[in-house]
């Protein structure tokens, strides 16, 4: 595969990522779940959190 289609399917998995963690936070999912099938921090979580202008779930 070549450059361009590798950062292509790294944006798409980076979107889906990011979709999903949105859902599962909107849903109240516990953090160490978003975090394990995301991938994201804790920091990276807080941001899109707060764009959607909810609070993290604890722990």
């Amino acid at each position: 595969m070549c450059n361009l289609s590798n950062g292509l399917v790294a944006l798409g998995e980076d979107k889906k990522s990011y979709s999903l963690a949105q859902m599962m936070i909107e849903n109240e999912e516990p953090l160490d779940k978003i975090i394990l099938y995301t991938g994201y921090s804790v920091e990276k979580l807080k941001d899109i959190a707060n764009t959607m202008g909810k609070l993290l779930p604890e722990k």
